[in-house]
């Protein structure tokens, strides 16, 4: 992963930069698919803590699942 030009490798490396709480998670299986949608806050360096969203999409391929598609947004609002 890369972010803001800072290439981070495995899994400790990405949780030393970001501190990530889940509040909610909402699954909906299907037959051969499951949708998986996250709700929670984020924190990265000792930036202010930001709510985000977050929708997985997994399909069943043989006997396992793999991620087919992802969606993430901040939430973050301009009134």
């Amino acid at each position: 992963m890369t972010y803001e030009g800072d290439v981070l490798v495995g899994q400790d490396k990405i949780g030393e930069k970001f501190l990530v709480g889940i509040t909610n998670v909402d699954v909906h299986p299907n037959e051969n698919s499951v949708l998986i949608f996250v709700c929670g806050q984020v924190q990265c360096d000792e930036d202010q803590v930001l709510p985000f969203c977050e929708v997985f999409f997994l399909r069943k391929f043989n006997h396992c699942f793999l991620i087919t598609d992802s969606m993430f947004r901040l939430g973050l609002h301009n009134f």
